[in-house]
């Protein structure tokens, strides 16, 4: 058993190491919304290290309309979001794109504003998407990040959501959590089925 605590000692350093995927991920992140209705959703920072600006490229296909942005808050954000869409806009009917800056720097878990969707009358799915610009400033390089980052189905009626599950983006939690659980449970077979000893 001794021999096997440094083994394990550097497979928890290990996993501790793996690099998680920053983004920007929303909450609600999924979800049935009620149809002919709206729904704000916020926008919810995980930067990289030294992150004091961001670009927000969101992409909205299915049966919702976006309706409108609104951003973060506090003097840290001055002078506020600059809409670079179509016409100098925030958000369009199926985007939102603006680029906001910190005089810090950006933390996880950090607001950086909401919009508002609303959901059409027949029915259908709702998917956001992350565009190919979307991404932090790090300096003077930009760390894009793409992919979904919500998906929504419209009921006749009622509302049901989740909350957002940020630990998608970083999966080094759950192969932590996976490590952990074998180890105990390691320990209890040793425990409960100990080797017998060779008296020879």
């Amino acid at each position: 058993m001794k021999k096997l605590l440094p083994v394990l000692l550097i497979v928890f350093l290990v996993i501790m190491n793996i690099p998680s995927a920053q983004a920007v991920s929303l909450s609600p992140s999924s979800g049935t919304l009620p149809a002919s209705a709206t729904q704000r959703i916020n926008i919810i920072a995980s930067p990289p290290s030294g992150a004091d600006a961001v670009q927000i490229r969101l992409i909205l296909t299915g049966s919702a309309t976006i309706t409108s942005y609104t951003g973060p808050t506090g003097a840290a954000w001055s002078p506020g979001p600059i809409g670079v869409c179509s016409g100098s806009t925030t958000f369009t009917s199926t985007r939102v794109c603006v680029d906001l800056a910190n005089s810090g720097t950006i933390t996880s878990g950090e607001s950086l504003g909401s919009f508002t969707i609303a959901t059409g009358a027949e029915g259908g799915s709702v998917s956001i998407a992350r565009d190919t610009d979307n991404g932090y400033l790090v300096g003077v390089s930009i760390v894009p990040q793409t992919g979904t980052v919500g998906t929504y189905s419209i009921g006749s009626s009622s509302l049901s959501l989740l909350p957002n599950t940020a630990i998608v983006d970083n999966p080094r939690y759950i192969i932590l959590m996976g490590a952990l659980s074998l180890i105990l449970l390691g320990v209890t077979v040793y425990r409960v089925y100990p080797v017998p000893k060779n008296n020879h």
